[in-house]
């Protein structure tokens, strides 16, 4: 060694080993090092030129560059996942709200509603779903009063409103029932309207009517 920044190793008989190609290798200083040569010829006399820099430096760019794109990678599939959970959220809980609604219809509460906060696909789903639900509970209100309806003119006279034949039958039946389980007694009022015949025949049916609701 001729030359050297390292003045403790120049014309002490340092000897160095040389390369075939320049690359990663190690250096005169034991170290691993990126080395280049370069040959010159004085006279007779065949003389190396190499340059060394240490492999951190060398590859530092590299290092960093690397570095720096497995940390956008990284910031971009962490930003990824919690895209796709608040999508995969807003998607999700409307819909298990929408079905915790239609359980709780199903099991007889028609007062229960979908919850609307939203304008896309998922609200317009919870607003036909309130719709149905409301159409429902109409639809159950008329049957339950024409039900009603249907059991009082079955059960009343629909000239006085007074409890029919079937309404006594049904009622005697029940306290029978009763008085024999209670080993009770009864008696029935029987009333009647006698000549009543002829006021339909002599003044007609309607003031008859007239008379019975009075």
């Amino acid at each position: 060694v001729v030359a050297h920044e390292n003045p403790s190793v120049v014309l002490r008989g340092t000897n160095f080993e040389m390369f075939d190609k320049s690359g990663f290798h190690s250096g005169l200083s034991n170290k691993y090092a990126l080395l280049a040569s370069a040959k010159i010829q004085l006279g007779n006399q065949r003389l190396y030129i190499i340059t060394e820099q240490p492999a951190w430096d060398a590859l530092g760019l590299t290092i960093s560059t690397i570095t720096t794109i497995f940390i956008f990678i990284l910031i971009a599939l962490v930003l990824s996942i919690v895209i796709s959970y608040i999508l995969v959220k807003r998607m999700v809980v409307p819909i298990e709200s929408l079905a915790e609604t239609a359980t709780a219809i199903t099991e007889g509460d028609l007062t229960r509603r979908a919850e609307i906060s939203r304008n896309d696909e998922v609200g317009l789903l919870a607003r036909s779903f309130n719709t149905m639900t409301s159409r429902l509970v109409r639809t159950i209100d008329s049957l339950e009063r024409n039900i009603a309806h249907i059991e009082h003119m079955a059960h009343y006279d629909r000239l006085t409103g007074l409890p029919n034949r079937r309404h006594l039958e049904s009622t005697l039946r029940k306290i029978l029932s009763e008085s024999k389980r209670h080993n009770m007694y009864g008696a029935i009022l029987f009333l009647d309207l006698d000549h009543f015949k002829t006021i339909n025949d002599s003044l007609g049916h309607p003031v008859g009517d007239e008379l019975l609701k009075q």
